[in-house]
């Protein structure tokens, strides 16, 4: 019983995701505190097409208390 309940779980959440693209900036971004750390695709910005939906993945911080902070010019 609860391997089935474990398997529809890890099924739900494998399709909830199934909709979105992964961004993965290059270079790839780091956990050290280094101020401004720009997110590029290669040497330009990331082209995002309107009505699509996207995730990036961040690295854990090494340290207690670092957060990761966002700057977005328009949220819609």
């Amino acid at each position: 019983m609860k391997l089935k309940y474990v398997m529809v779980v890890l099924l739900g959440l494998l399709t909830a995701c199934g909709g979105y693209k992964q961004l993965t900036p290059k270079p790839e971004v780091v956990a050290l505190e280094a101020g401004y750390t720009p997110i590029l695709n290669k040497d330009k910005s990331f082209e995002l097409k309107k009505g699509k939906k996207y995730y990036m993945t961040f690295p854990a911080a090494l340290k207690p208390n670092f957060y990761l902070v966002l700057k977005a010019a328009r949220l819609e």
